[in-house]
């Protein structure tokens, strides 16, 4: 059976500083021919994301504004269908850690006869100044980025089916944005902020107003209409959860995350968790060498012959 062709699709909006990690990372598996091509869908980014991507030697396909990941996803299939991909890995622009297995394990199970689509198993770092020893798994598949398909699974989208365009580009309520913030963002005071915000709009409207209500009702059920559930939604058989670990940074992390002056970025905390764990082993293997020599030193004293005429 001809190889397969593997391309990675890394979704960026403004990631100068965490993109140079994932590339040098997914260039690693490149150079293996674990994966082939990677394209960077630089969406609306009014930083340095394109020049850093074309850096590592990414192909780069733009949008001119913003449009989220979920809109995005389009343009994506597309250019991974245009490099003649079999398998398009979907990926996060601030992944730390990324075991080579892992990789393996998505390219395998979506390769022909098996699955249309795996999600390996995401798990986020804490905040700042932590470490993946300490990250949270993302519990639900409708929050996890990181996926594989197999391309035969995305035809719909290239053959412009009206279901899968209209669930990818349904238009948000802006109001959404502050509904997400009150209920989703860790950190207790935007959240108790944006819901005075949500009360204030209540309170300008009539008490019954069936419109407003109705708005609600959409903003609730939008605030999960994200690109991970849509497509759990869209493709309907063919789904795996892979065991295989993958590491990203916090959602809703504070601006320059990496670039506070005198704090550890995520590579230093990564070498100095495995530093750790090294010496850990070291240690335990020293202590566990101690313990059997004093073991045969009993056994020997108990077995020789002094010891047994006492």
């Amino acid at each position: 059976m001809p190889s397969q062709k593997v391309v990675v699709t890394v979704f960026a909006y403004n990631e100068e500083k965490t993109l140079p990690k994932t590339l040098g990372i997914l260039n690693g598996f490149k150079k293996k021919g674990i994966v082939h091509e990677i394209i960077v869908i630089n969406d609306g980014s009014t930083d340095k994301t394109a020049k850093v991507a074309k850096k590592f030697g990414a192909t780069v396909v733009s949008n001119r504004k913003n449009l989220g990941k979920r809109t995005t996803f389009i343009p994506a299939t597309k250019a991974a269908h245009r490099a003649k991909a079999d398998i398009m890995i979907m990926l996060d622009a601030d992944i730390v850690h990324f075991p080579e297995q892992t990789m393996k394990n998505m390219v395998n199970a979506v390769s022909p006869g098996k699955y249309h689509m795996a999600t390996a198993q995401q798990y986020e770092l804490q905040g700042a100044g932590t470490s993946i020893r300490t990250a949270k798994r993302v519990k639900t598949r409708k929050r996890n980025g990181q996926r594989a398909f197999n391309m035969k699974a995305l035809q719909p989208v290239l053959n412009g089916n009206k279901k899968w365009i209209k669930a990818l580009t349904i238009k948000w309520e802006s109001t959404s944005v502050l509904y997400r913030l009150a209920h989703s963002n860790p950190d207790p005071n935007i959240r108790s902020a944006a819901k005075g915000l949500l009360e204030e709009i209540a309170k300008a409207v009539k008490p019954n107003n069936t419109q407003f209500s109705e708005m609600l009702r959409k903003v609730k059920h939008q605030s999960n209409w994200g690109l991970e559930y849509a497509l759990e939604k869209l493709i309907l058989r063919g789904k795996t959860r892979l065991r295989s670990k993958i590491y990203t940074l916090p959602p809703f992390r504070e601006a320059g995350y990496l670039a506070v002056e005198g704090q550890k970025t995520s590579d230093d905390l990564l070498k100095g968790y495995f530093k750790r764990r090294k010496t850990k082993a070291k240690e335990l293997r020293k202590e566990l060498a101690a313990k059997r020599k004093k073991a045969e030193q009993n056994r020997a004293k108990k077995t020789s012959p002094r010891a047994r005429r006492k």
